[in-house]
């Protein structure tokens, strides 16, 4: 999502009903080479299909959009919240999930 959320950065996503076009939201892809992995990508597009609701996401720095949209029930929310330059907080939070960070919380 670079340049408007940079590499490391910690989002805080909320949970919504709906979604709009510009939207940025994580969810778990359904593409082949990621599948089962969160992505953050805005909502470019909106569209139904009888009563199923589709998102078409991209990535800020792709030139196209990802190969398969999204349902509202892959969607874990909407950005509402990041720490822009402040990378170091995402990198700190990646840490503290692995095994030697939970040893730092403990010891």
């Amino acid at each position: 999502m670079e340049p408007n959320i940079p590499v490391n950065s910690a989002i805080i996503v909320h949970k919504q009903s709906a979604y709009t076009v510009d939207d940025v939201v994580t969810f778990i892809s359904e593409d082949a080479e990621i599948k089962g992995s969160p992505n953050t990508h805005r909502i470019i597009e909106v569209y139904s299909e009888g009563k199923t609701v589709y998102y078409r996401t991209k990535g800020d720095a792709n030139t196209l959009p990802d190969a398969e949209p999204i349902t509202v029930d892959q969607i874990y929310g909407k950005m509402v919240f990041q720490t822009g330059q402040a990378e170091w907080i995402g990198v700190f939070l990646s840490y503290m999930v692995t095994p030697a960070g939970f040893l730092t919380i403990i010891g």
